[in-house]
């Protein structure tokens, strides 16, 4: 089925994402960056992953049909991660768009971001844990997006291993387009290192 191989390939649905308002090209970061860096931390991420070059036990599910699960080796890591890459709060277009909360853990700090009301964009919530040393341990964010013609939903997890590099992650989402039935999809992978 193509779009099980889209999904192990890590190009997700072709069409998503494509109704994002003002996502239309590169725009310069808020001065200072407001909020999460997502695209910085990513990038570090990237780094990280090209030197070591894990392998991903990834499973992918759509629809109804059976799981399916492969090791994926000479991972193209910008094309694997892009869903997290993407999240960028800190374009000039949404400077005060999100609620900013913090709350103290007994494990570090959970910060929140919250959409506003009034405010039309994709990424509806995105949430950082880190630990008391103030290292990301997970980052999570939701996305919506719908008008007349087309509805999608999307949640996305990374989770970052003691070494400070992608342990795992998880993008879950649902998409519907008006005579058409609903797409439901889900994959999540973890990286495989080998012992040394």
């Amino acid at each position: 089925m193509r779009l099980r191989k889209l999904l192990f390939s890590g190009i997700f649905i072709p069409f998503l994402g494509l109704t994002g308002c003002g996502d239309s090209g590169p725009v310069k970061p808020v001065s200072g960056e407001a909020y999460f860096d997502v695209p910085g931390f990513m990038q570090q991420q990237l780094a990280a992953l090209n030197k070591q070059q894990p392998a991903l036990q990834k499973t992918v599910w759509v629809n109804q049909e059976k799981p399916e699960t492969q090791q994926v080796q000479n991972i193209n890591w910008e094309e694997e991660l892009q869903h997290f890459l993407e999240i960028d709060l800190n374009k000039k277009a949404l400077q005060g768009a999100y609620a900013v909360s913090e709350e103290n853990t007994a494990a570090g700090k959970r910060i929140t971001y919250n959409r506003k009301a009034a405010i039309n964009t994709p990424v509806r919530m995105l949430e950082i844990l880190t630990d008391k040393g103030n290292a990301v341990k997970q980052l999570r964010a939701v996305s919506e997006e719908k008008n007349a013609l087309f509805y999608n939903r999307e949640e996305r997890l990374l989770t970052i291993g003691p070494d400070q590099i992608l342990q795992k992650y998880y993008v879950s989402g649902v998409q519907k387009v008006i005579l058409f039935d609903s797409l439901h999809y889900t994959a999540k992978a973890a990286a495989v290192r080998e012992l040394k």
